[in-house]
């Protein structure tokens, strides 16, 4: 579900998203960028639930640095969520 302007509480036509890993955001370890890492595009449900499951490659910074954010992006690359990691 969407948080902002006239679509609150609807996926306003979103139906796919992907998730993206975003390793050393502070851009610290070298070149001073951060690594992106995106996982396959998944099914939004009219709730606006998504399930992220399966292997992504990581860069060696994914495991290095501290500072890492995980953020639901629109298939065109929109910013609309960030999310978080549920252990069985």
């Amino acid at each position: 579900m969407l948080a902002g302007g006239n679509s609150i509480g609807t996926p306003d036509g979103v139906n796919m998203v992907k998730g993206t890993l975003v390793c050393d955001t502070n851009g610290s370890a070298g070149a001073g960028n951060s690594v992106v890492v995106d996982t396959e595009l998944v099914p939004l449900s009219p709730q606006g639930d998504a399930d992220f499951a399966g292997d992504v490659a990581l860069a060696s910074v994914c495991q290095s640095e501290p500072d890492i954010a995980f953020v639901i992006r629109t298939g065109s690359g929109a910013w609309i969520a960030n999310g978080s990691v549920r252990n069985p």
